[in-house]
């Protein structure tokens, strides 16, 4: 059986000495680095073969559980991510031959891990090329300034093979470990075929990611603000984009508002949304978020973050951030 015994001392360079050692199905115990520093409970339970972790006491309640990358990213550093990554090609190289003539089912395996890469026709937005002058002006238009293209790491496409993604600005997600999970990219040509949509996003479930986890992930004591699209939660501090107008129960990002969120939740969608404002309102409205839902009243249909960021800047955020109420059993009965 193959051996994991460089595997194991990688790991215990950051976690510390495991258990037990490793076992022949590549599985080790560790003490878990975010609930059982101390105790010696050994209750991270980390598989090799998968490419696994798990922690028994808090893997539920603080999410310690899935891939060793991304362990590796929160408890290790860049260097040992890469020697992982090489340690897992060459055990898998091994098996390959060694692994023929034995009852074993390698397809099992998982030590390819899923990565999610931008794109390859995108590139950073730089204010310096020539090829990006359009989608800089359609930035500037709207307001969005050097500032926030850096920060939220802002692409753009010009020419590329994939005819839906010519000419688009591109908003990149990451999750809490700093992983690539999902990414919008709006049109900003002048085009008016009705082939050519205004959004074109990634393919993938939008209920089980939060856009620009990694932004907020540290947040939860704050004030949150859910908004409806990117173009809104770029401009607006501390929000979450809900990439429409419905909180589904069954999403993580429910999830985690309902387990994680102590301050308060400010629903800050557009004018003609109010419907949808008091379905986020009533759902979110209870245990110990009770009495802690908020909205921001729009009487323009045609007011929403992004627009109130291009007409009045940041005091324009603040002054309607300001304005946050609460629903009354009698306003909620009736949308």
């Amino acid at each position: 059986m193959i051996e994991y015994n460089k595997l194991l001392k990688l790991f215990e360079s950051f976690l510390n000495n495991s258990k037990n050692g490793c076992s022949e199905n590549g599985q080790s115990q560790f003490n878990c680095p975010n609930c059982d520093n101390y105790s010696n409970k050994y209750n991270l339970e980390v598989n090799f073969r998968l490419g696994k972790f798990n922690c028994w006491s808090c893997g539920q309640t603080d999410n310690t559980y899935g891939k060793l990358s991304n362990l590796i990213k929160v408890y290790g550093n860049s260097l040992l991510l890469k020697q992982y990554f090489n340690e897992i090609k060459e055990i898998r190289n091994s098996k390959l031959y060694e692994l023929k003539s034995l009852d074993y089912n390698f397809e099992n395996e998982d030590f390819d891990e899923e990565i999610y890469n931008i794109p390859q026709c995108c590139q950073k937005i730089d204010k310096y090329n020539y090829d990006h002058r359009d989608a800089i002006e359609y930035l500037y238009s709207r307001g969005i300034n050097d500032d926030l293209i850096k920060k939220y790491r802002i692409h753009c496409t010009t020419w590329c093979d994939d005819w839906k993604m010519k000419n688009r600005i591109v908003f990149p997600s990451y999750d809490k470990f700093g992983n690539l999970n999902y990414w919008v990219a709006r049109y900003y040509g002048k085009s008016k075929s009705k082939y050519i949509t205004k959004y074109y996003n990634m393919d993938i479930e939008k209920k089980d990611i939060i856009f620009n986890e990694k932004l907020i992930y540290n947040s939860y004591d704050s004030n949150i603000v859910l908004v409806e699209g990117v173009s809104d939660h770029i401009v607006t501090p501390n929000s979450v984009p809900l990439l429409g107008k419905v909180l589904k129960k069954d999403s993580y990002l429910y999830k985690e508002i309902i387990t994680k969120c102590n301050g308060n939740i400010i629903i800050f969608l557009d004018g003609d949304a109010i419907k949808d404002v008091k379905n986020i309102y009533k759902l979110l409205n209870h245990g110990k978020l009770y009495n802690k839902i908020y909205y921001i009243p729009l009487s323009d249909n045609d007011l929403d973050p992004s627009k109130i960021y291009e007409l009045w800047g940041n005091k324009g955020i603040a002054k309607f951030l300001s304005s946050a109420s609460r629903f009354n059993d009698i306003e909620l009965q009736f949308n």
